[in-house]
């Protein structure tokens, strides 16, 4: 990561932010997951690219501990526009995103569907992700299964 990134950081370190990731009930499911992605020696990637799908408070609270917990990672969380209380949960992000600012994005998953943006412009090619999330929430934004196997392959072909 950048030298902007590194000291970012460490400034959340710094500032006792790790704390507040022990011990909460919030933050179980990402304890779940760090298990067990230890077990897989964390993918043994150098920069991994997770794809969220949804932003509801347990996807929010998810990737905010990735982030932190995982500088390497970059984290998408794929939406779909006109979804019911997007825009709440979009607004209630944007915490996350304050302090991981160069590591998360939201992407439009019909965007993704169609390969072109809305305005008009060509979506990135050979866009994957290495990890997903699916939870509760994932089922408003997600138009049918076949996008996950797309979203795997796109990076190996």
């Amino acid at each position: 990561r950048p030298s902007k990134s590194r000291a970012h950081h460490f400034g959340q370190v710094l500032e006792g932010r790790m704390d507040g990731y022990r011990g909460s009930a919030e933050f179980e499911h990402f304890w779940d997951f760090h298990r067990l992605f230890s077990q897989h020696r964390y993918g043994g990637i150098a920069s991994l690219q997770t794809c969220i799908f949804g932003m509801g408070a347990r996807h929010r609270a998810f990737m905010d501990a990735l982030l932190f917990h995982f500088p390497y990672m970059g984290a998408f969380t794929i939406v779909r526009q006109g979804a019911p209380g997007l825009w709440s949960a979009m607004k209630a992000t944007e915490e996350v995103g304050e302090r991981f600012p160069d590591r998360m994005a939201h992407m439009d998953v019909r965007e993704y569907v169609l390969g072109q943006t809305r305005d008009g412009d060509k979506f990135v090619e050979g866009f994957f992700c290495d990890i997903f999330v699916l939870g509760v929430e994932s089922w408003r934004h997600l138009p049918s299964v076949d996008v996950l196997a797309r979203l795997a392959r796109s990076g190996l072909e």
